[in-house]
């Protein structure tokens, strides 16, 4: 499998669906662009997130003057330099995530470990959504935007390719209940 990256994004980096073995660029699923830029202004910390993390259909958009600063039918919010529109709910999550902050590759990760029920809505929304963009959305932050090319079942996912800080911030997100 291969993982293509959007010329349009400068912070361009990719979902990877992980087995055993991790492998740079390689995507178990889905290609795309992550949180390189999420939502200008919203330093949102683990402590004040108050809503669940979800799955949405997403395209990308042009940017209003004043994009969304929530998860909604409709809604475009700012990511990686642009605009994605939500355009239908693939799943919700409740529950926090296993995510811990890594260094592969020389990029820095947010390696994620799906508990069973997060597996089950993971694979269910990535096959869903197969060749469509499935945005990340945490807190009004989209975590990651990539392209679905099949299901992903493993239940290990990377988001990788960001910057220090932002890894840090998105695993800080998925971390909170």
């Amino acid at each position: 499998m291969r993982a293509t990256r959007d010329p349009r994004h400068s912070h361009s980096s990719v979902v990877v669906a992980t087995s055993a073995l991790v492998v740079a660029g390689a995507l178990g699923g889905c290609t795309g662009q992550s949180s390189g830029g999420g939502q200008s202004g919203a330093q949102t910390t683990a402590a004040a997130k108050s809503a669940p993390t979800t799955m949405w259909r997403a395209e990308h958009a042009g940017c209003p003057t004043r994009p969304a600063h929530h998860a909604a039918a409709g809604a475009v919010l700012r990511y990686d330099g642009g605009c994605i529109r939500l355009v239908k709910r693939a799943a919700t999550f409740h529950t926090a995530f296993d995510a811990t902050l890594a260094r592969a590759h020389g990029e820095w990760v947010v390696q994620v470990d799906l508990n069973k029920e997060q597996t089950a809505k993971f694979a269910k929304a990535t096959k869903a959504n197969v060749g469509h963009v499935l945005a990340i959305v945490a807190d009004g932050t989209v975590l990651a935007a990539p392209q679905v090319e099949g299901p992903i079942t493993s239940g290990r996912v990377q988001i990788v390719g960001t910057s220090k800080k932002q890894a840090r911030h998105t695993a800080e997100l998925l971390k909170a209940p």
